[in-house]
């Protein structure tokens, strides 16, 4: 899932996110990667919050830990929530870590508010939130390119500035801005690499897309350029209703509402062949990067990520179902 994400076959990755707090939590995780490379995955992303309601662990050792434990697989934040940070000390944080993964590295990005108390811990105003992503990115990009880097914002200053070790990827990793709103579309279609929806359905992916490609136009920018990735919630099951039901329990708990009622239009459940039907719709509609966010416990994790890989995956790397 790098720079060239909107081009060839469909990939496929999993992401990381919050989890009860088990002692050896992040044992596990380090084995859902590794499986997740040993299985043919193009990618593992790792999931940011400073305060929230599971436990999280933070992505940027995380990553690294990956990095030395993997090989192939690309390694992402997914996504972290860049106006809580300052963006030169990410910049230098993501530069080890492609270093690290010789130059696997995916940067996932941004803007946050499900959870105004991290905003508040951090000392942010949420207001605040997407002209701090915006001008990070910029920041980040500046010291990417090297070897002397200066910049002027509302939130950071400097001059001359250089960081070492540059990134292993030309101008560093590719960026996948996250997000559902129109700034987050344009913020991908202007200054990303890639967009990455979640919690959408086929009909308002589809409308992202073309949002996007528009934005892009209106810059003189080449959509083909811009990646088209989604997170999609995915869990199987040994029939629709029970996937249903668990699905919906997990989202209800990890995001404190109910989705009762909304589960058939964004989330892929039920058996393989249910699953198979629900992506091919989003893969109709633009996506071409799958990251399955399984919603299950991480004792249930590779159970969940070996059926995705032998029951869904081979239907899609088939030439003949790639639209």
């Amino acid at each position: 899932m790098g720079k060239e994400g909107n081009v060839g076959p469909i990939q496929f990755g999993i992401a990381l996110g919050g989890y009860d707090d088990e002692p050896e939590i992040t044992d596990r995780l380090l084995r859902t990667v590794e499986l997740a490379e040993a299985l043919g995955l193009e990618s593992a992303w790792v999931g940011d919050h400073i305060v929230w309601r599971d436990v999280i662990v933070d992505p940027m050792p995380f990553l690294g830990a990956c990095a030395v434990r993997t090989h192939k697989i690309r390694l992402g934040t997914g996504i972290l929530l860049l106006p809580l940070r300052n963006p030169v000390v990410v910049a230098k944080e993501v530069a080890t870590l492609d270093r690290l993964s010789k130059g696997r590295m995916n940067f996932g990005v941004g803007v946050g508010g499900e959870q105004p108390k991290e905003f508040e811990a951090c000392g942010i105003p949420l207001t605040e939130r997407g002209a701090r992503t915006d001008e990070g990115i910029r920041v980040i990009r500046a010291l990417w390119r090297g070897p002397r880097a200066s910049f002027s914002g509302k939130f950071s200053r400097f001059e001359d500035v250089t960081i070492q070790p540059t990134p292993v990827q030309l101008g560093g990793p590719p960026i996948w801005i996250g997000g559902r709103t129109d700034a987050a579309l344009k913020r991908a279609a202007t200054i990303g690499d890639g967009y990455i929806g979640y919690l959408l359905s086929t009909r308002r992916y589809r409308e992202s897309v073309r949002k996007i490609r528009e934005f892009a136009e209106a810059e003189r920018r080449d959509p083909a350029e811009i990646g088209f990735g989604l997170y999609l919630f995915t869990l199987v099951g040994e029939n629709r209703a029970q996937a249903r039901a668990l699905i919906e329990a997990d989202l209800t708990r990890r995001y404190a509402q109910s989705f009762e009622g909304m589960i058939d239009r964004f989330c892929a459940f039920g058996t393989p062949q249910d699953c198979i039907k629900t992506i091919a719709e989003f893969v109709e509609a633009g996506v071409r990067n799958v990251v399955f966010r399984l919603a299950c416990s991480p004792s249930e994790l590779p159970n969940q990520l070996e059926i995705c890989a032998r029951e869904i995956l081979p239907y899609f790397r088939k030439d003949s179902h790639v639209p």
